[in-house]
């Protein structure tokens, strides 16, 4: 009631962004190569339906964080898995 009928598509739309930043993160690390990740990006941005209004793409974005946190989590020493577990447990809170 307090915001216009957008405020949703915007929410929606930066989690899908940054859902695809953190695929072409987690290619490029994998991989090695730019291009790669380049083209994986477009294919996940490519087979998305655009449909800002549904649910979904918070959930999306929420999903791909957490994959991101775990494999961060995993490369990192223990006082940084701290900090990531601390931001990963007050986020699923």
């Amino acid at each position: 009631m307090l915001s216009d009928s957008f405020a949703a598509q915007l929410v929606s739309s930066g989690f899908i962004a940054m859902s695809g930043l953190i695929v072409f993160r987690l290619l490029k690390h994998s991989l090695h190569d730019s291009r790669w990740a380049i083209l994986g990006a477009t294919i996940f941005f490519a087979i998305y339906d655009g449909d800002f209004f549904k649910h979904h793409s918070v959930i999306t974005g929420y999903i791909a964080f957490l994959i991101w946190s775990a494999v961060q989590m995993s490369q990192q020493d223990t006082t940084r898995v701290k900090i990531i577990w601390s931001v990963v447990a007050i986020s699923s809170f």
